[in-house]
């Protein structure tokens, strides 16, 4: 008998992110990440053998993401969703996701909650696109996270994903230079999502910070 749990294949070149992404996934008990891959001939191997429910593509660096690409991993997954994530919100990929018929759209910046939520109740056939990102949408198109709330959520569900990502490398010893490289972005992002993310979980120091991560059992290697 299927699972009840939605059943996710996680695709990216950035190794730290698939790990990060499938932890971040794990706590969420209706959701199961059945695997992660890097590069669109492993992501279509993986469709083809796992039938997953929904396919986070990772879409940086975007040179390499064309429409043909895109669309192969539509005709590929026809019942399933298509979710993308990516650094890199300029209209144009946007609308080049929205035209090969993938389900979302959500920027790194934006908080986890927006991810999940798409993860867990987008139905096909309607798509999902962070409020951050509405402005880039064809008028017909409605933005997905515009409508979430989030008066009540704890300060862990307020971080976004890359400011995730950059707390546990900074937890597990990186320096911001050295996490930057991982992340494929600059020191100096890294070091702005560092002060951010500080602030929305009222930490003072790395002390406080790896004892936070201790608590929720992230300090696991990213490998």
């Amino acid at each position: 008998m299927r699972s009840l749990r939605r059943r996710v294949l996680i695709c990216s070149d950035n190794e730290p992110l698939r790990a990060s992404l499938s932890t971040c996934l794990a706590f969420h008990p209706d959701l199961e990440v059945i695997g992660s891959c890097a590069g669109t001939d492993e992501v279509l191997r993986q469709v083809d053998e796992q039938a997953p429910d929904v396919i986070l593509v990772d879409l940086s660096p975007p040179g390499q993401w064309q429409a043909a690409t895109l669309h192969r991993i539509r005709n590929g997954l026809p019942e399933g969703r298509i979710l993308a994530t990516t650094n890199c919100t300029a209209d144009e990929m946007v609308r080049a996701v929205l035209r090969a018929d993938w389900d979302g759209f959500i920027a790194a910046q934006d908080p986890l909650d927006d991810l999940v939520r798409a993860v867990r109740e987008t139905p096909r056939g309607r798509k999902f696109v962070s409020s951050s990102l509405s402005v880039a949408l064809p008028a017909d198109v409605p933005a997905g996270g515009a409508d979430r709330q989030t008066g009540d959520a704890s300060p862990w569900d307020r971080l976004t994903l890359q400011e995730r990502n950059i707390l546990r490398l900074i937890a597990q010893g990186h320096t911001n230079r050295t996490a930057a490289a991982h992340l494929q972005v600059s020191a100096k992002t890294v070091e702005k999502h560092r002060a951010n993310l500080m602030r929305k979980l009222g930490l003072r120091d790395a002390t406080a910070l790896v004892e936070f991560l201790r608590e929720r059992g992230l300090l696991d290697p990213l490998h």
